[in-house]
């Protein structure tokens, strides 16, 4: 529907952003502990059972990758520290995977994005990133490793935002609350009867048995009834019941 002219030509912008693997972990936590806040990506694709990699930003000039968990559960138990992500929910069951829990105060952009624009279905990271930074024709392949970066970057104009729409109240005392509750009850799952569950499905089976032989009995005849051109056939042909609205 869009015209190729209307459309502005979309370059690639190149990121000239610092990537870095501290040897200094500890340095760098006092770093996150006296800004208060810090942005954290997981990349799926490099996580395992036990093995993760973490890069983080404390501001919006340099990345530092940590893959030491016992690094990361000093991190992120902080209670005093913020901390950005995109879809935590999904980061904290990386995390918990690895035994690492978390005190830290969450800030989830994607969560905050779906706020602002509910009628969108997908909430990946270059859509916010076009949506919000404007910045247009890039892939996570411009940036994997980085991504802490635009996470930083995008937590102040979701901010100021969400302050402009009203709501930012919603979206701390409601939606991110909820994100924890969610995660905690994925993670505890719910307990079933499997003996009682089996029982009720041979139960069900049974029942259904005696049903479909009714219906052969009725109609005079065996037949797939969920065939809906053989059951039309039974119905209007042959038994002759009345068509009150051909579809």
């Amino acid at each position: 529907k869009l015209s190729a002219s209307t459309l502005p030509c979309a370059s690639r912008p190149g990121f000239e952003i610092e990537k870095r693997e501290d040897k200094d972990v500890s340095k760098m936590l006092d770093g996150v502990v006296q800004a208060g806040l810090f942005a954290f990506f997981i990349n799926e694709d490099d996580s395992s059972v036990g093995v993760l990699k973490v890069n983080i930003a404390l501001d919006d000039k340099k990345v530092t990758e940590i893959d030491e968990i016992e690094s990361l559960k000093v991190l992120f138990s902080q209670q005093a520290l913020s901390a950005i992500g995109c879809d935590v929910k999904g980061s904290r069951h990386l995390l918990r995977q690895c035994g690492i829990e978390t005190g830290v105060k969450f800030f989830d952009v994607m969560i905050a994005s779906y706020l602002l624009e509910s009628s969108k279905a997908a909430l990946e990271l270059e859509g916010l990133l076009w949506d919000h930074l404007s910045l247009k024709g890039i892939s996570r392949l411009d940036y994997v490793g980085k991504e802490s970066h635009f996470l930083f970057k995008l937590k102040s104009v979701l901010t100021l935002k969400l302050q402009e729409t009203g709501l930012l109240r919603l979206f701390e005392d409601v939606e991110m609350p909820l994100v924890g509750i969610l995660f905690e009850m994925e993670s505890t799952g719910v307990a079933i009867d499997l003996e009682l569950l089996k029982d009720f499905s041979q139960d069900l089976e049974k029942r259904l048995k005696k049903i479909v032989a009714s219906i052969y009995e009725l109609s005079g005849s065996s037949f797939n009834i969920n065939s809906p051109k053989q059951l039309s056939d039974i119905l209007f042909n042959k038994l002759k019941y009345p068509v009150v609205k051909k579809t």
